[in-house]
């Protein structure tokens, strides 16, 4: 009995992942808070994070949620959430596409959710690879919640982190030059993504040796 209830888990769970079930990659949402951080219309603000390896292939990562903490869910105005590349000097360069306009708040808890996926942005990111998300406003400010910690959270995929400051540009769309912050504020995201089949595997195995070592220990 005990071999048949973990092969129907096991089905169930492989299920699951076929299905595309997005895993974390990267995240800051549980270091300390350090209170709000306003992004204005002027200058463009953008947050650094570099991917690592294990997507589907080695191609890239078509599939991602990237979930935004606010620290109050007051928007005034209509904006939008863009991506870009990096030049050589580190800074944020290239428009890479868009990832979502907005008006309100439209997750829980004071979060703005984007997801990207074929029938929306279209956008991959590449492996190992810097990109930044920014803010294009037309009128509108965010109130980011923040932290000074450096430190992602634990969990995350091999390679994943999130830089240390955010940069600015006040001209150009972007185009023109980016300033770096010396202050060590970065807001607080998390980005999910679905991982390599061998990470699913993985995450699949464990998931059945817990529940099955909780069987055994009950009966």
């Amino acid at each position: 009995m005990k071999k048949q209830y973990i092969a129907i888990l096991a089905l169930l769970c492989i299920g699951s992942v076929a299905h595309g079930n997005l895993i974390p990659a990267v995240s800051n949402l549980g270091q300390a808070s350090s209170g709000g951080l306003l992004a204005y219309p002027d200058p463009l603000f953008g947050v650094p994070f570099t991917t690592g390896t294990g997507s589907p292939g080695g191609s890239g990562w078509d599939e991602f949620t990237l979930t935004i903490q606010l620290n109050s869910a007051n928007i005034i105005g209509f904006g939008q959430v863009q991506l870009r590349s990096t030049d050589g000097s580190g800074a944020p360069n290239g428009f890479s596409g868009l990832l979502k306009s907005y008006a309100f708040v439209d997750g829980p808890n004071n979060t703005l959710i984007i997801e990207n996926n074929s029938a929306n942005s279209g956008i991959t990111l590449a492996e190992n690879t810097t990109y930044f998300f920014d803010f294009a406003f037309n009128s509108a400010s965010l109130d980011l919640a923040a932290t000074t910690s450096p430190a992602e959270d634990s969990g995350g995929l091999t390679g994943w982190s999130i830089g240390d400051n955010t940069w600015s540009s006040g001209s150009g769309g972007g185009t023109g030059s980016w300033t770096e912050s010396t202050t060590g504020v970065i807001p607080q995201f998390s980005i999910e993504v679905i991982p390599e089949p061998a990470v699913a595997s993985l995450l699949l195995l464990v998931g059945i040796g817990m529940i099955s070592a909780r069987r055994l220990f009950r009966d």
